[in-house]
């Protein structure tokens, strides 16, 4: 289910408003993007639920139900009784408990991994396994590698954080990574200094913590700082498949002379930039060259940015990895630097970042 779309939801595609300031407008992009599942173009509609027990827990596209259709041992396709049509795809009720429902598909994606090309989405697998929810707040019905997860439609949950300070000249900044260029998705995009998603048996603080130490070296007494500021979550799609994901989102505030250093090689590089003036950044000039934006400052190990880029802009552009624009925006919405009366599409954007999954 999308968000709620009141009278302030603009219509898609986004043409170029009146008006309207071109942060505001790549603002829109971004979380219309991050909800390419819930847009008329989408495969929403010729999609088939995916059931466990007689819990919903996903969607199945056509191009992957041409799979699923080969395993009737495994999963039962229930059809119209006047039409035929497939109406829901539901596990084998043979499959009774975890273990069994984890083994069994864990044979399938071996298979489809070994045989099937067109599963680009295996092609990435990653032997770590996500617990399946139907809620949350429920009982994981079982595991499945990671890399499959989309094939189903299944929710997603991972930990996002924003680490921040605050510098004399510059006022607040946040730590920004970039990820390695060998990472299997998004390579070299933009990133939070900390995100990464919870996999099976880890708690959320556990996945927060592992990954403070693995992809920053973030120290005992800091990460005990950590702020737990709430979730977003969006349902986006591409050519692997489906993702409705939800983030939990932390704030770090961290000291000044702070500089994260990556342990695991999944950042290249970080940089602390300026993320303050919001009401003079929300209207960026429109003749500054992108291209010459960036000055390498010499005596320092990260990237300055000039003050009408910083965060704010780079955020709407496709160098950030979309989620993490996504958990900016929410950073910057509860740090009362987007403010409802300067922003008209305020309430559109909280809806479209909060949106309801399945």
């Amino acid at each position: 289910m999308s968000a709620a779309c009141n009278s302030d939801c603009p219509k898609q595609p986004l043409s170029p408003i009146a008006n309207m300031s071109n942060f505001t407008q790549g603002l829109i992009r971004l979380v219309q993007f991050a909800n390419r599942f819930n847009t008329p173009s989408s495969s929403k509609q010729f999609c088939k639920p995916f059931f466990i027990e007689d819990k919903h827990v996903g969607f199945i596209r056509p191009d992957v139900l041409q799979f699923v259709k080969e395993h009737p041992d495994v999963f039962d396709l229930h059809h119209n009784s006047q039409t035929g049509d497939i109406i829901k795809v539901q596990l084998s009720l043979e499959l009774k408990t975890f273990e069994q429902r984890t083994e069994k598909l864990t044979a399938v994606l071996q298979q489809w991994r070994e045989e099937d090309e067109d599963l680009i989405s295996l092609a990435g697998w990653r032997d770590e396994t996500h617990n399946v929810y139907r809620k949350f707040s429920e009982p994981p019905l079982m595991k499945m590698e990671r890399s499959a997860t989309c094939l189903f439609g299944l929710k997603q949950y991972g930990v996002h954080i924003n680490a921040f300070t605050h510098r004399e000249n510059e006022g607040m900044c946040m730590w920004i990574a970039k990820r390695s260029k060998t990472k299997q998705t998004w390579p070299g995009k933009l990133d939070q200094m900390v995100a990464g998603g919870m996999a099976s048996g880890q708690t959320i603080m556990e996945c927060a913590r592992q990954e403070c130490k693995e992809e920053a070296s973030v120290p005992d007494d800091l990460i005990a700082k950590l702020k737990p500021c709430g979730t977003v979550s969006y349902f986006y799609e591409d050519e692997r498949g489906l993702f409705p994901e939800c983030q939990f989102v932390m704030d770090l505030e961290v000291p000044e002379d702070f500089k994260p250093v990556n342990a695991d090689g999944e950042a290249e590089s970080f940089q602390l930039l300026p993320i303050e003036k919001v009401s003079y950044l929300l209207n960026w000039s429109n003749n500054i060259n992108d291209n010459g934006l960036k000055i390498v400052c010499e005596k320092r190990l990260f990237v300055v940015v000039l003050i009408r880029i910083e965060v704010k802009k780079l955020m709407i552009t496709d160098d950030f990895k979309f989620n993490c624009a996504i958990v900016i925006l929410d950073f910057l919405i509860r740090h009362s630097l987007i403010l409802p009366d300067d922003e008209p599409f305020y309430t559109y954007l909280m809806e479209s970042i909060h949106v309801t999954l399945h």
